[in-house]
């Protein structure tokens, strides 16, 4: 009987057989950008909904403060853990910055791990902020118990 198997370490190396007997080390799937140009103030932007069963990874953010944004009184961006798309709570931060006019921050190389079945939404205080996020969702793996040797 075929079908893939996949082995995860506890350092978070992924190990996939494929059906045709491919050994796979990597990430287990390529990020996904979403964009959004923050546009009002304290509005939430959604960048990443949950999918039952699995969490999700950011890789990469990239913000940029555009031209309306104050050049001396810095505006606070928050990316955030939310409870749904359009929730403008933060529920858990996971990154906030300050900036002003044409700062620009690029986190890449990312590997972060939110928790299960959580939003991702950012806002801003000082619009316009440009705002890409790339990340991907990975199945949540649960611990087996422990057995004893035999």
């Amino acid at each position: 009987m075929a079908g893939q198997v996949e082995v995860i370490g506890e350092n978070g190396l992924k190990l996939r057989m494929t059906n045709h007997g491919e050994a796979i080390i990597g990430a287990h799937e390529h990020g996904k950008p979403h964009f959004s140009a923050m546009i009002a103030s304290n509005t939430a932007y959604n960048f990443l909904v949950p999918i039952k069963g699995k969490a999700i990874i950011i890789t990469d953010v990239i913000v940029q403060a555009g031209k309306t944004v104050s050049p001396t009184t810095a505006g606070t961006i928050d990316i955030y853990e939310a409870a749904s798309d359009t929730d403008a709570t933060i529920a858990k931060s996971i990154f906030e910055f300050d900036m002003i006019r044409y700062d620009q921050i690029v986190m890449t190389g990312l590997n972060v791990e939110l928790s299960e079945g959580i939003y991702v939404n950012a806002k801003t205080t000082d619009p316009t902020v440009l705002c890409t996020i790339i990340g991907y969702h990975i199945p949540i793996y649960r611990k087996l118990p422990e057995q004893d040797s035999i």
